[in-house]
């Protein structure tokens, strides 16, 4: 063989192993970003799906695409659960932050660090399972505040989808809202803090003598309240009333107020909300 063709076999080798390389580290990276970006949506909708089974009663069996056998049946969500078991949560607000998503594309293990902030937790008192007088004798009229937190989530990767394993709670993590334009220190503090405490409570039964000029509270701006037709959530909304607007109690019943709106609407209202003035 002469020189010149072995030199031509050469760099055809050369070349051949550096578009397998440059190949291999393609579809090896492809195959990467798409189990990391897996990884980050699966996270993102299991620590939802676990919030809402928490703060919301939400049905732990329904969220199980999320989850595997073990986690559910380790039942780690249960004692956050039971703290919030006698309120009526509406809606909150939530923030996660991830270290150490990066996975390759062999992995079918992965443990993840979360820090996970819940704020902004609206809801009320559910009357129905302690009255409001005995939720404030024993402190629990407002809502508990959410003790934000590191955890260790493990996560296993089968029939091509990461299924949260196990949640390990590691320590404390101590979120600030951000200020931006839109916001202001009063509202970012809102955020902070979120439920007031109650302002003037009367005694579970106690009938106001005359009438009383009361408004709307609420702990964050631009929250509405539901006026409705009975003393309880279950009956229906009449109408839908905003932080500042002026009512007049008639009277107290079990922690819900009878109120006449300024335009002569008369319903009830959570005592959670009332200011009186």
């Amino acid at each position: 063989m002469s020189e010149k063709l072995k030199k031509g076999l050469l760099y055809t080798l050369k070349v051949f192993l550096t578009v397998s390389l440059l190949l291999g580290v393609t579809v090896g990276s492809f195959f990467s970003s798409m189990k990391m970006s897996n990884l980050y949506f699966l996270l993102n909708d299991a620590l939802k799906a676990r919030l809402d089974v928490i703060l919301l009663n939400a049905d732990i069996d329904d969220k199980s695409a999320f989850f595997t056998y073990d986690y559910l049946q380790s039942e780690e969500y249960m004692p956050l659960q039971e703290n919030y078991r006698i309120y009526l949560i509406n809606n909150y607000g939530h923030k996660l932050q991830y270290s150490n998503l990066f996975v390759f594309p062999w992995q079918t293990t992965k443990t993840v660090t979360v820090k996970e902030a819940v704020f902004a937790i609206n809801g009320e008192l559910d009357t129905t399972q302690m009255s409001k007088a005995d939720a404030m004798a024993h402190d629990l009229y407002n809502i508990p505040a959410w003790k934000d937190s590191v955890y260790r989530v493990r996560l296993v990767y089968q029939d091509g989808s990461w299924l949260v394993d196990r949640i390990t709670r590691r320590g404390d993590f101590s979120y600030e809202p951000v200020q931006t334009p839109s916001l202001t220190k009063e509202e970012i503090e809102a955020l902070r803090t979120p439920t007031p405490e109650p302002t003037e409570p009367l005694p579970s039964g106690e009938i106001p003598s005359g009438d009383r000029p009361a408004r709307i509270s609420t702990a964050l701006i631009g929250q509405t309240v539901n006026l409705r037709e009975g003393p309880t959530v279950a009956y229906p909304s009449l109408k839908v009333l905003s932080s500042g607007d002026k009512l007049t109690v008639k009277e107290e019943a079990d922690g819900w107020y009878l109120v006449v709106t300024e335009d002569g609407t008369t319903g009830y209202v959570s005592g959670y909300y009332i200011l009186f003035e």
